[in-house]
């Protein structure tokens, strides 16, 4: 019999218990004494199991999952036996309408999408029913002086405290005023399965480079959970809403804060990877002294860093009360052709693993004109591979009919292999950085 695909697998005892809307120790006592119809993965761990929800519903509908062998002699039932069994079977339908009832209650209850639209965030669960909605005190905007990240969705719905019921958290942009020229105020609102505003987390923080203040206000462009071994923890990219300073957040389950990186440019992505059982954390933007696309690698529990300070001690981009730590790497990305004739910087919108490599996408010029590259992971970073999209070949190409490019696309000198990025790394004491 063919497996079914993954909508109709239940992936594990949690799973399995909250399809049937109880206790997972439920679950495992109703596997062992009635049958319920639990598969294991070959060769997984004593809670690698899974279950398929056809076969739940024909269990609970009293098909067993397996047929019974019958008894050797049959008997004539006692009046006694007849009355036990009706009144065991009157116990099981209701047992059975119970379950079904609470699945179908749950269902109805459960968020699995979120939406924006003026003043209101409202949660839909899988029909599209209203489970909530929550009202801002006025219509919800989008970030002024820049943007979330491009393509990604502004809400998550997370399990933060693996209670089995999801959180939802919510990038917001509330306006803080009428009239032209009033700022958002940006923040992150997590709520309840059931609506309830349990947190909010408002950046606030303060940067203070070359004797000049920046105290936002802030902008939210990315946000990223990850689990760690006391529980799922969220990150967040927050941009100056005006000028280039940006940092990353980490916030608890509870929602407390702990700046983790500062960049001297701002921060459009977040990543991570894992090698020989570290995390790592991809921090994919650009950094305004050197001009170039910059991405940072952090080990998740490392101390909290800053970019790698530049060359000249009296940089305007020298921060004066930043973290003291550094990245364990940090790598610029060379500028284009199409980048320096637009004059325009060269983000890196996107840094993720893709098998055994990590790839990293530049942003060119506008959206389309990016470069792909593929990268060997910490400590290495040798370049494996990289080639400009079609998008960047078109643009380029429209360059051309228009004067501002002398060369044809097919001889340009980028056409096969564009340039390395550049890697700094944290030098032995008493040695400079590699470059």
């Amino acid at each position: 019999m063919p497996e079914r695909d993954n909508h109709d697998r239940l992936s594990s005892w949690k799973e399995i218990a909250s399809y049937l809307n109880v206790e997972t120790r439920t679950v495992m006592r109703w596997e062992k004494e009635r049958g319920l119809p639990v598969r294991r993965v070959p060769g997984g761990g004593r809670r690698a199991v899974y279950a398929l929800r056809a076969e739940i519903d024909a269990w609970l509908a009293g098909q067993p999952a397996e047929p019974q062998t019958p008894p050797a002699v049959m008997k004539k039932p006692s009046r006694l036996t007849v009355g036990m069994s009706l009144a065991l079977a009157v116990v099981a339908a209701l047992t059975l309408w119970a379950v079904l009832k609470g699945r179908a209650q749950a269902s109805a209850e459960t968020p699995v999408r979120v939406t924006f639209a003026g003043d209101t965030l409202t949660a839909w669960n899988a029909t599209d029913g209203i489970v909530w909605q929550h009202r801002f005190p006025s219509a919800m905007d989008n970030p002024g002086g820049g943007a979330w990240r491009m393509g990604a969705e502004r809400a998550r719905l997370v399990d933060l405290d693996d209670d089995g019921q999801k959180e939802v958290l919510a990038v917001v942009h509330v306006p803080q005023g009428a009239g032209v020229g009033v700022l958002a105020r940006t923040e992150l609102d997590c709520f309840s399965s059931g609506g309830t505003l349990l947190w909010r987390y408002v950046p606030e923080a303060v940067f203070r480079f070359a004797g000049r203040d920046f105290s936002g206000p802030w902008v939210i462009y990315d946000l990223m959970v990850s689990a760690e071994p006391r529980g799922k923890v969220v990150w967040l990219a927050v941009n100056h809403h005006t000028w280039w300073p940006s940092y990353v957040v980490r916030l608890d389950g509870e929602g407390r804060p702990e700046t983790r990186f500062v960049n001297t440019g701002s921060t459009w992505s977040l990543g991570s990877f894992k090698k020989d059982e570290e995390e790592y954390i991809l921090v994919g933007g650009f950094n305004n002294e050197p001009y170039q696309g910059s991405l940072a690698v952090l080990k998740a529990d490392q101390e909290a860093a800053t970019s790698p300070p530049g060359e000249r001690a009296d940089s305007a981009f020298r921060c004066e009360d930043c973290p003291p730590g550094l990245p364990v790497a940090y790598l610029l990305f060379p500028r284009s052709e199409l980048n320096r004739l637009k004059g325009v910087p060269n983000f890196v919108t996107e840094a993720d693993p893709v098998g055994e490599a990590i790839q990293v996408q530049t942003l060119e010029d506008k959206p389309g004109t990016s470069c792909l590259y593929l990268l060997t992971p910490h400590p290495d970073w040798r370049l494996l591979n990289a080639s400009f999209s079609d998008g960047y070949w078109e643009q380029h190409r429209q360059l051309e009919r228009e004067g501002r490019i002398k060369h044809p696309a097919e001889i340009c000198p980028g056409r096969t292999w564009p340039k390395s990025p550049r890697i700094w790394t944290p030098p032995p004491a008493g040695l400079k950085s590699r470059r």
